[in-house]
C-alpha cells in the first residue's frame, strides 16, 4: 500500500488520497472512502466550525443527517455541509453494498493527519 491509500485492515475500510495538504497548500483535501459492504462508519452528530464538506456518493447508498433531520443518497447524488452545520456523515447504514464517496474538505486544516493517526490506531488493535 503506497502513502496515498491508508486501510483499517479489520474493517476493510480504506482512504485513498487524491489531493493532499501538500498537494493544495492546505486550501483543500479530497479523497475516496470506502466503506465496506457491513454496517459501518457512523459518526455521531457533530459541527466542523471552519470546514465545508461535499461527498459525491460513487457507489451504493448512504444515510446522513444535516441540521437533525435524516437523509438517504445514492450513487450521483452529491451532499454539501456547510461549516457550521450540525450533522451526521454519511455511513453504510444498509450494509448490502459497498459504500464509496468521493470527499473534499475545505479548507484542510490538519483532518489529514487526523485520517492517518486514527487508521493508525485501529490497526495498532
Amino acid at each position: 500500500m503506497d502513502e496515498r491509500t491508508i486501510e483499517i485492515f479489520a474493517t476493510g475500510e480504506k482512504i485513498g488520497f487524491l489531493k493532499t495538504r501538500n498537494d493544495t497548500d492546505g486550501r483543500f483535501l479530497e479523497f475516496i472512502q470506502t466503506l465496506p459492504n457491513k454496517r459501518g462508519g457512523f459518526i455521531p452528530e457533530h459541527v466542523h466550525m471552519d470546514i465545508d464538506e461535499t461527498y459525491i456518493i460513487l457507489e451504493g447508498k448512504t444515510t446522513y443527517s444535516v441540521n437533525g433531520v435524516h437523509h438517504t443518497a445514492e450513487a450521483g447524488e452529491t451532499i454539501f455541509i456547510p461549516a457550521k452545520t450540525p450533522h451526521i456523515n454519511p455511513y453504510n447504514e444498509d450494509g448490502s453494498k459497498t459504500l464509496v464517496l468521493r470527499r473534499t474538505l475545505t479548507p484542510e486544516l490538519g483532518i489529514e493527519l487526523f485520517y492517518r493517526k486514527q487508521y493508525q490506531l485501529a490497526n495498532a488493535n
